[in-house]
């Protein structure tokens, strides 16, 4: 069976490393680095990964203990696979959660996974939103997790 094509938003990642283990976001990030799914990011998000995990909020939130946020952008690194998104989507209230739809849209995604509203109020009534004729379903984590 073919594996299915996510991209896993910064939101869920981050709230996997704060949240409880047992949280949903947590086991997206199981799922993902067990290979469940193929995951898709692009230089511009992994960035973004890069400089929310080392800011001094989420640093202070892990007790300072860098070494988490070290292995937790390690970890997504190694775990996905990179595009460069050809084509830009101007669809998102917040234009720097754009880069999702840019990457789902280059790998030719079925899935975002995202606690962003921002994202989350794009969905319509099937949770789909469609771009340049490819529809990509916008998920939150609980809601992926009945899917796989």
């Amino acid at each position: 069976m073919k594996r299915k094509r996510v991209v896993v938003d910064t939101s869920v990642i981050v709230s996997a490393v704060l949240g409880n283990p047992k949280a949903a976001p947590a086991k997206i990030l199981k799922h993902m680095f067990a290979g469940k799914f193929e995951a898709y990011s692009s230089n511009e998000a992994m960035k973004e990964l890069y400089d929310v995990l080392f800011s001094k909020k989420i640093l202070k939130l892990l007790g300072g203990n860098a070494e988490i946020a070290i292995l937790t952008y390690l970890f997504v690194n190694s775990s996905v696979v990179l595009v460069s998104p050809k084509k830009q989507v101007l669809l998102c209230r917040d234009p720097k959660d754009d880069k999702f739809l840019e990457i789902a849209y280059e790998a030719k995604a079925e899935y975002i996974v995202t606690l962003d509203n921002d994202l989350l109020d794009l969905r319509d009534e099937n949770k789909e939103v469609q771009i340049y004729g490819h529809r990509i379903k916008i998920l939150r984590p609980e809601e992926f997790l009945e899917i796989i």
